[in-house]
């Protein structure tokens, strides 16, 4: 498995990826051609997304990560999490963040196995979303926040 930065150029093309873990195409617009954007790969295939934007000097946050349906639940997305903080090893970085909804609850599980924990809410995030998100039977309303720190 191995991930490519891919060039600041036309990343529309990208939306579908993006959407995996955001299904607001007008929230995408606005953060898609910020940060840094890494395709996943196995073998001949791209699996996935990851886009990463700077908070601060010591902080970098993964915006977007989406792993195509059939590949999940197989470690693919642990593993590019391992990837991305060993490529962010070599930078100034000392910790990554994650938000996800109050209502995913599959989500906050993996983070948390991937060596997140927990660290704010920021309440009612998901209320400037055009329209609700339902998951797991929860509207989503708050973004959880998660902090790793990366160890050098």
């Amino acid at each position: 498995m191995k991930l490519v930065q891919e060039a600041k150029e036309d990343r529309s093309k990208f939306f579908p990826l993006l959407n995996l873990a955001d299904e607001s195409k007008e929230m995408i617009s606005k953060y898609i051609h910020s940060g840094t954007l890494h395709t996943v790969w196995t073998k001949e295939k791209r699996i996935g997304i990851i886009l990463l934007i700077e908070k601060d000097a010591q902080t970098i946050e993964i915006k977007n990560l989406g792993i195509l349906e059939e590949f999940r639940g197989k470690g693919m997305g642990k593993r590019a999490l391992e990837l991305i903080t060993d490529y962010l090893k070599g930078k100034e970085y000392k910790k990554m963040i994650v938000g996800t909804a109050n209502s995913s609850i599959g989500n906050l599980i993996f983070y948390q196995k991937c060596g997140f924990r927990m660290n704010a809410v920021e309440k009612d995030f998901f209320l400037s979303y055009p329209h609700p998100i339902i998951e797991n039977g929860l509207r989503a309303y708050d973004m959880v926040m998660l902090e790793k720190k990366i160890d050098k």
